[in-house]
Formats: C-alpha cells, sequence, structure tokens
C-alpha cells in the first residue's frame, strides 16, 4: 500500500499526522531533498494550515521546476501529491481546529478547495 492510500484509509485526523510524519523523516533521505526549501520538509508539523502551506508550496516550487534537468520536480510532485491526499482526508475527517496532529499544536479548519483525485501526477 503507498502512502496515499493509506492516507485515504486514515481513521482519524490523529493518524493523517503521524503518517505526514513519518513520510517527511524518509523524504529528508532523498537524494533531491537538499535542494528543497528546509520549511518544506521541518518537523513538527504545526496542524492543519502548516499542512495547507506546505501544499502550496509544493505546488508553486513544482511549477517552477517543470522541464528543469536534475531537479528535484519528481520529490516536489509526491510532497504535493502526498499533501494533498492528506488534506483531502482530514476535509473528510472533519478536522476542526480543536484536532490535535501527532506532532504538534493547533491547526485550523479543514481545506475548502477541492481534492485533486484526478491530478495527473499521480
Amino acid at each position: 500500500m503507498i502512502i496515499t492510500e493509506a492516507l485515504a484509509r486514515s481513521d482519524s485526523p490523529h493518524a493523517v499526522f503521524f503518517m505526514l510524519t513519518a513520510y517527511l523523516e524518509q523524504a529528508h533521505r532523498h537524494p533531491g531533498a537538499s535542494s528543497l526549501p528546509e520549511a518544506l520538509l521541518e518537523l513538527p508539523l504545526r496542524g492543519m494550515a502548516d499542512v495547507q502551506a506546505r501544499r502550496a508550496e509544493a505546488a508553486a516550487l513544482f511549477t517552477r521546476c517543470i522541464g528543469e534537468t536534475g531537479s528535484a520536480a519528481p520529490l516536489v510532485s509526491e510532497i504535493d501529491v502526498v499533501f494533498d491526499a492528506a488534506l483531502c482526508r482530514l476535509g473528510v475527517l472533519g478536522a476542526q481546529s480543536d484536532d490535535q496532529p501527532a506532532t504538534g499544536p493547533s491547526h485550523t479548519t479543514a481545506p475548502s478547495a477541492p481534492c485533486r483525485q484526478s491530478d495527473a501526477r499521480r
């Protein structure tokens, strides 16, 4: 099972944040990680607003590095897809501002943007 499938089957916001934390710990070991902004991969996660901001940063970064030779585009695309899957699941689970992530303090309400389930990069 890949992480996006595991996120889609999570039964609580806590489980989503736990899996995102584990994912980010592994992403640090990817060869392309050193070229990414530290804020994209740093821990701990600080809730829903943090996840939303990182997902937006990954999407913007992916747009900028499309077509660059030797770029971190594949890793950035993966990060974008993983954060999108997490935000979608948190929205389905009805994550609220008083839900606590596995590794940090409070966050804001669920995402308002629709999930990109049909995204071609998946």
